[in-house]
């Protein structure tokens, strides 16, 4: 949300780029800007873990940053002549936020500049055709029907001009 307050969604989070024991779960808000890693503000430890979050980390979690350090090790060694073809979160360092809504999962990955990079997972009780947009300023959209959807002005938008040689419109 331009905002960057996602009032009544505050998911519970869990995560650490590498799991510690007795790591603790922790429950914050989300703030997202366009153009900008996701930020996490008003983050405490929650004496009582979500079970259900903690379950996304250990499994899902747990899978996709093994996947980006497996993509990692690759491009440093037997791909390093295709370093450049692969997409910017398996080049360097990144965040991954795992959201997993009621009817699906919504995966974002955020570049790191500085500081650590880090896996967290967060559980909503809300559909992906609501979250999608927020988390990907407009851009990725799950209507409920595709037939009769239109997209909120809000998003990225294309605009096409046909002009003649001399720069005149037809």
């Amino acid at each position: 949300m331009a905002d960057g307050d996602w009032g009544p969604l505050e998911p519970q989070l869990e995560g650490e780029e590498t799991p510690r024991p007795g790591s603790r779960a922790k429950q914050g808000k989300i703030v997202v800007q366009p153009g900008q890693p996701l930020q996490f503000t008003d983050v405490v430890d929650v004496d009582t873990p979500n079970v259900r979050a903690a379950s996304i980390r250990r499994t899902i979690g747990e899978t996709l940053t093994a996947y980006k350090e497996a993509a990692r090790k690759l491009l440093e060694g037997k791909y390093a002549a295709q370093r450049d073809l692969a997409p910017p979160h398996m080049q360097g360092p990144c965040s991954i936020f795992v959201l997993r809504c009621h009817d699906g999962i919504f995966v974002r990955y955020d570049l790191v500049s500085q500081g650590d990079a880090k896996t967290r997972c967060a559980e909503l009780d809300t559909p992906l055709s609501e979250v999608a947009p927020q988390f990907s300023e407009g851009v990725i959209h799950f209507p409920k029907d595709p037939n009769t959807y239109v997209p909120s002005s809000s998003g990225p938008e294309i605009i096409l001009n046909i002009t003649d040689a001399a720069g005149g419109g037809y």
